[in-house]
């Protein structure tokens, strides 16, 4: 076999491709935490829409107490709207990456109990 010629060492190979595959990797592992994360705030905020119609049903304050229900992390940013027995929850979801715009991402949630007169 003249002529042939031997294949060179791919020695490291793996590593250099696990380099130039990093960015990409940490960018879909930041999205997957920022949907997670959206997806609690969306709890937190039915919850919230839900717990503060429990209080307007017993005549209490549905908008404190839907803000009592909301988690800290996210009280700043949310408004709350009593409407008769009707609450509504707005909470802007607080981004991971913080150099983009917190408004561009809110999730909202509405709830109406009947009075327990």
């Amino acid at each position: 076999m003249t002529g042939a010629r031997r294949p060179r060492s791919e020695r490291g190979q793996a590593s250099v491709e696990l380099m130039g595959m990093l960015p990409l990797l940490l960018l879909f592992g930041l999205l997957g935490w920022q949907l997670l994360y959206t997806v609690d705030v969306q709890g937190a905020t039915v919850n919230a829409a839900r717990t503060g119609s429990r209080a307007v049903g017993v005549g209490g304050d549905g908008r404190e107490a839907a803000m009592r229900a909301l988690p800290e992390r996210v009280r700043q940013g949310a408004l709350v709207v009593v409407n008769g027995e009707e609450v509504s929850v707005k909470v802007e979801v607080p981004l991971l990456v913080t150099s983009v715009r917190t408004d561009l991402l809110t999730v909202s949630d509405s709830a109406a109990l009947p009075a327990t007169n």
